[in-house]
């Protein structure tokens, strides 16, 4: 960030994603969906609708299993 500045926006979002797989595979879910403004995740006894972006997500997958 010191020396080429800010990353786009497109490099965010894929470090994003790359945390969201991480995150999921933490809880044991067997997939994330994203659809449009809808994401589901599923698991063995779980099955959650939210809205929103991926920073929605992030934070749900957070607060699994605490």
């Amino acid at each position: 960030v010191d020396r080429f500045g800010r990353y786009p926006l497109i490099m965010e979002n894929l470090f994003k994603i790359a945390l969201i797989r991480v995150l999921a595979r933490e809880k044991y879910l067997q997939r994330v969906v994203v659809k449009q403004n809808q994401i589901i995740l599923i698991g063995h006894k779980i099955r959650r609708e939210l809205t929103g972006g991926l920073d929605q997500v992030i934070s749900e997958l957070e607060k699994l299993g605490r």
